[in-house]
């Protein structure tokens, strides 16, 4: 999917660094801060897409 901020780069499904979360991330995002910070966490793209969002 085209990253909706920069419209150059794609979301890919990316963890957090302990593993526990996954989010959607630009491909210029980079983890130090020096790329583009465009994020989605999972639980935030469900409700965009209109799927109930239910604690686990």
């Amino acid at each position: 999917m085209k990253c909706n901020s920069c419209a150059d780069g794609y979301l890919i499904v990316k963890s957090s660094k302990d593993g526990s979360k996954h989010f959607l991330a630009c491909t210029n995002y980079t983890a130090n801060g020096k790329g583009y910070g465009n994020i989605i966490w999972k639980e935030d793209f469900y409700r965009m897409m209109g799927y109930g969002v239910g604690k686990k």
